[in-house]
């Protein structure tokens, strides 16, 4: 019954980090949303509506056969970003991580949980909307309708490492962003890596963004298919060359960057194989 005790969590997490913090009150009146989605699934495709409308504040409710409030949670927001085709987008390049509380009560060895996630982004909706506009009209201004994906492919890095500049300087949370790479010029490498997968996807080129480590430190790439396989690019190590050290490598050309364990999984690799050779 929606009367009896409830014990209410409280579950601080930014990005993928969930702090165990509890706290336990008395009896308290349960009251949930009138809508309780059945499957993480659904829910987090009610997220992901949220997330595209930069909500600060996502109410979500499920009903789970799963007792772990911090599990359940990242289960949603993970449903979210992969309900998305563009979902590499919004993980990497709008999103900015998130604080979640949560209250529940259990009934016929269920566990009915009503989720509060505060949101942070990268970008706000108006520079979304003009990050799309200027996409649209950069992608449609390289003519790539009825090249190959290696063409298209090869056009999309040229004017990325020609237009982008690293940006040492900014401390903005933007530097991240395939906003700042596009519309400003200037990002960091996960703002390079956003950008070159966005362009890709306008295009119709198969690309995923990689993020682990490069000569010692954070960076993130992207894997693009042309043909049956994927390669390696690296974008932002090219940034202003016109001969490319980084450019469709094979995993046996791209030895100074390490995936991170996400990248590794033998669900991944089977999704989306990587060439041993470079193209």
């Amino acid at each position: 019954m929606k009367t009896n005790m409830m014990k209410r969590i409280t579950i601080l997490a930014m990005a993928t980090i969930v702090a165990a913090v509890m706290l336990l009150t008395g009896t308290t009146q349960n009251t949930y949303a009138s809508s309780e989605y059945t499957s993480t699934a659904a829910a987090g495709q009610y997220m992901m509506q949220n997330i595209i409308n930069h909500s600060n504040t996502i109410k979500v409710s499920v009903v789970s056969s799963n007792d772990s409030g911090s599990e359940v949670s990242k289960s949603v927001f993970n449903n979210a970003i992969a309900s998305s085709d563009i979902g590499d987008y919004y993980r990497y390049s709008v999103y900015n991580g998130y604080n979640v509380n949560w209250s529940y009560y259990t009934s016929n060895g269920n566990t009915h949980y009503e989720f509060t996630y505060k949101m942070k982004y990268k970008t706000t909706l108006s520079q979304d909307k003009a990050f799309e506009k200027k996409l649209n009209k950069t992608v449609k201004a390289l003519k790539l309708s009825g090249k190959s994906n290696y063409a298209k492919t090869k056009a999309i890095y040229k004017w990325i490492t020609q237009h982008v500049k690293y940006d040492y300087n900014s401390s903005s949370a933007t530097k991240y962003t395939a906003y700042a790479a596009l519309n400003k010029g200037k990002a960091v490498c996960q703002g390079y890596a956003t950008l070159f997968y966005r362009m890709c996807d306008a295009a119709g080129v198969d690309a995923k963004v990689i993020t682990g480590s490069s000569y010692g430190e954070g960076h993130a790439w992207n894997i693009v298919k042309v043909g049956s396989k994927y390669y390696n690019v690296d974008s932002t190590w090219d940034a202003g060359d016109s001969h490319y050290s980084y450019f469709l490598k094979g995993s046996k050309g791209f030895k100074s960057h390490s995936r991170a364990s996400a990248f590794k999984t033998s669900s991944f690799t089977s999704e989306y194989p990587t060439a041993a050779s470079n193209y």
